[in-house]
């Protein structure tokens, strides 16, 4: 496994991905995330490329508009991003319900 310092930064492939997943234009994205609309797509386009990295707040809005976590931008691994997007979108009910299994599976029944 890279140390932290080998492994690329995941924002701009995790974007991408949603972007995709979801299918709205970069300049949409950007304008609903409160970006001003004459520099949208620009912008967006900059965080898709890896040019510039949005910063927290900006992910925050993204992930709104884009159905996703915060954290899904963040993880460098693709099953553990798979994870975190189908986490999300489960009813709190089923979300538990996983989180259970999950302990199960550990062997840790203090749940």
């Amino acid at each position: 496994m890279a140390s932290p310092e080998e492994t690329p930064n995941p924002i701009q492939k995790r974007l991408n991905e949603a972007i995709e997943r979801v299918g709205i234009s970069q300049r949409n994205l950007g304008v609903r995330c409160g970006i001003d609309p004459s520099v949208a797509s620009s912008r967006v386009n900059h965080y898709c490329t890896g040019r510039h990295v949005p910063n927290f707040s900006v992910l925050a809005r993204m992930a709104v508009v884009l159905k996703v976590p915060v954290a899904y931008f963040y993880t460098p691994d693709d099953d553990m991003a798979r994870l975190l997007v189908s986490y999300y979108l489960l009813p709190a009910r089923a979300r538990k319900e996983l989180a259970r299994t999950s302990e199960r599976l550990l062997g840790r029944n203090d749940s």
